[in-house]
């Protein structure tokens, strides 16, 4: 899988970097678009809002962005998202070397 990293996290708090490695690996647990909002929105309810408080993301013309809110809930964000990614990256994640014919 291949996720277009763009800028670093800034730890504002001790759990910042604990809740983006955990929404890193529902990004790479995930198989689709569809499933990633799922498995966000399931991550969220069982934690207290812990992805919400720091981050915002936002699913358009088939891309996953993320990007670092300045402090817990701001409506504020970092201007350069945090990554960026496909969904042709979810759906092909379990491709490693394609079939020629």
């Amino acid at each position: 899988m291949w996720v277009n990293i763009k800028s670093e996290i800034v730890c504002f708090e001790p759990n910042v970097p604990r809740v983006y490695a955990n929404m890193l690996n529902i990004v790479v647990r995930s198989t689709d678009l569809r499933n990633l909002q799922d498995s966000i929105y399931r991550y969220n309810m069982a934690n207290g809002n812990q992805l919400d408080g720091y981050f915002k993301w936002l699913i358009h013309d088939r891309h996953f962005i993320v990007w670092q809110r300045l402090q817990k809930y701001s409506p504020l964000t970092f201007e350069v998202p945090l990554f960026d990614l496909h969904e042709v990256n979810l759906i092909c994640s379990d491709l490693v070397n394609p079939v020629k014919n």
